[in-house]
């Protein structure tokens, strides 16, 4: 069993990734089975995942926390086929790349929630889940340190 935070440093390392494999190497056999890998990694699943942590660490505020992770989704919905569409006539390879930066960011976001994760919630020494004493040894020690 994984924990939702470690989905989703794994599914934006895997969109990450993907993304800048499409954008080195665009043949169409890469871009499908890429298309397949980002539409797994980055929307298959991932809306929920994010909920759920951002409801762990607002347990008082789970509606509210929803509620502006599903606006924000919203806007995107709304703002990404604009600058998509404005891409496209440039050259299709620049929305290669603005998928790619969007993966980016949202892997150092991840990567940044993860770590915020450990420092903010005690996890049990017995709890079996992978790579939780590795990772929640390790930073409660730092936390204590300073």
């Amino acid at each position: 069993m994984v924990r939702p935070i470690w989905a989703n440093v794994f599914n934006s390392a895997l969109a990450t990734i993907t993304a800048a494999i499409i954008y080195l190497y665009p043949s169409p056999l890469v871009c499908n089975a890429g298309a397949f890998v980002i539409g797994f990694s980055a929307a298959g699943g991932i809306l929920q995942l994010g909920v759920s942590v951002m409801s762990e660490f607002f347990p008082k505020s789970k509606a509210k926390v929803t509620s502006i992770y599903m606006m924000m989704g919203g806007l995107a919905n709304f703002v990404i086929p604009l600058i998509t569409g404005y891409l496209s006539n440039i050259g299709l390879q620049y929305i290669i790349a603005l998928d790619f930066t969007f993966a980016l960011l949202a892997l150092i976001t991840a990567i940044i929630v993860f770590i915020r994760y450990y420092r903010v919630f005690i996890i049990p020494e017995n709890d079996v889940r992978f790579g939780e004493r590795k990772f929640s040894t390790r930073l409660n020690t730092i936390k204590h340190r300073g």
